[in-house]
């Protein structure tokens, strides 16, 4: 299920969208680690859900925006697909590496992967950061990318509802995962 933020990477800049979405999957992390010391089995449900509803806010906005953002950097001589490609190989490998490996870290201390996670995403976000969006140079400071994505999400009462929805069915559907 995915939200339709590509609204702002069409309307306002994919490099706003994309810095929202790393920085939204940052913030998951936090709720997550703190969920491992909390022994309140309602409390811990509910720091899960508002963690995973942060998870997917960030794909939502990274979904799309990450590739237009590569896209509009490189030159018309460039081949984009077998760049992309090559990229979707390298993030498939990356993918299985990981799985493997978090299961090893996992042994160590339950905490470690996340926190693994999480540095990964932190440093994606600074790194976005330095993204200059070609289109509009207008959206660069983080003050204002906060400013303008609070204030289109309470400009948009529909975007509200889709949020609060999507951020359910993932939440849900991650709990299910996690407790099964």
């Amino acid at each position: 299920l995915e939200i339709p933020t590509g609204i702002i990477a069409d309307k306002i800049s994919p490099c706003l969208s994309v810095k929202i979405g790393y920085f939204c999957k940052f913030l998951y992390i936090p709720f997550v680690l703190i969920s491992f010391y909390i022994d309140n089995q309602s409390i811990i449900t509910i720091f899960i859900f508002v963690g995973t509803a942060f998870f997917a806010m960030g794909e939502s906005f990274l979904s799309g925006a990450s590739s237009t953002v590569l896209y509009e950097a490189t030159d018309d001589s460039f081949d984009f697909g077998k760049f992309i490609s090559k990229v979707t190989v390298l993030f498939a490998a990356g993918i299985i590496l990981s799985s493997f490996l978090a299961g090893y870290f996992y042994e160590i201390s339950p905490q470690v992967p996340f926190i693994m996670t999480g540095i990964t995403l932190l440093f994606a976000f600074f790194i976005s950061l330095r993204f200059k969006d070609i289109r509009n140079e207008k959206y660069t400071s983080y003050r204002k990318i906060l400013k303008i994505s609070s204030q289109l999400i309470k400009s948009s009462r529909s975007l509200q509802i889709t949020f609060l929805y999507s951020g359910c069915i993932f939440s849900v559907g991650m709990l299910f995962t996690w407790y099964a």
